[in-house]
């Protein structure tokens, strides 16, 4: 099985290889992104008139189940989504400074779909245990955490599990939105999914690209997606748990869609 994914992060690595000026472009670019995001915020927190509150709607969002699709522009406000995106994009800036990451467009993509996921699930809190699991992965296998970082963000696609297990999931009827509890058996399922996943994702890669053939990119994501799956059905369905509903909490702002405000700023974005 090593071998299969060191075959694996070998062919990924030539596909996504870079020149030097060509990887600073794309760091640089992804700084740019974070940057407009976090610009964004004052802006957006004007926009929607929730000033000083943007902090609570965050922590809202943070300390909220957030199973796909919770929308994140009505579960907190614009700002606090806006502020969300930014925080987890600086994160994963950082994450490729401190590990020293190669440059990669399969690292950039991974780099977006943290971004993207934050205004409907992924937040600041939980998109950490995915990234642990890939690094005590790394750790055990004596791997470059750098060379698998893109792994690590895209095992963010399974942060909804870790808002479940920490908020909800071991307080069965008595979760109350808007009061957070956690348990000391919610974060040990939070820590032991995420360091799980991180240890069967790459072992997942090799088969799933010989299912498609090489005739798909999303690779990690039919990865994910498999496991995702099984992890649903186990947890609940097995388990006889039931399926939680996604949180649906008013911001006390009907009406405001916010479409006018997203436009202008991917306008300027572009």
């Amino acid at each position: 099985m090593e071998n299969a994914i060191e075959k694996s992060m070998q062919v990924n690595t030539e596909l996504t290889m870079l020149s030097k000026s060509e990887g600073k472009s794309l760091i640089l670019y992804s700084f740019f992104w974070t940057i407009m995001l976090l610009i964004a915020v004052p802006f957006a927190c004007l926009y929607s008139k929730e000033g000083l509150n943007v902090f609570n709607n965050l922590y809202i969002l943070i300390t909220s189940p957030a199973n796909l699709i919770t929308d994140y522009f009505e579960l907190g406000s614009l700002g606090s989504a806006f502020l969300n995106a930014g925080l987890c994009g600086l994160a994963c800036n950082m994450l490729m400074v401190i590990t020293k990451s190669r440059p990669s467009s399969i690292l950039l993509a991974g780099y977006f779909l943290v971004i993207a996921h934050c205004f409907y699930g992924l937040n600041i809190v939980n998109m950490w245990p995915p990234i642990l699991g890939i690094l005590v992965y790394c750790l055990v296998f004596k791997i470059n955490f750098g060379n698998l970082l893109h792994l690590g963000f895209f095992a963010t696609s399974l942060a909804p599990f870790i808002s479940d297990f920490l908020f909800r999931y071991t307080l069965g009827d008595n979760f109350v939105f808007g009061s957070p509890q956690i348990t000391v058996l919610g974060v040990v399922l939070a820590i032991l999914f995420g360091v799980g996943a991180g240890f069967v994702i790459p072992a997942l890669l090799p088969g799933t690209a010989k299912m498609n053939r090489g005739y798909n990119l999303f690779k990690a994501g039919l990865a994910i997606g498999l496991f995702g799956i099984l992890a649903y059905s186990l947890f609940y369905k097995t388990l006889g748990i039931e399926t939680p509903d996604a949180v649906i909490q008013s911001n006390g702002l009907e009406g405001q869609k916010y479409i006018l405000f997203v436009d202008i700023f991917y306008l300027i974005v572009f």
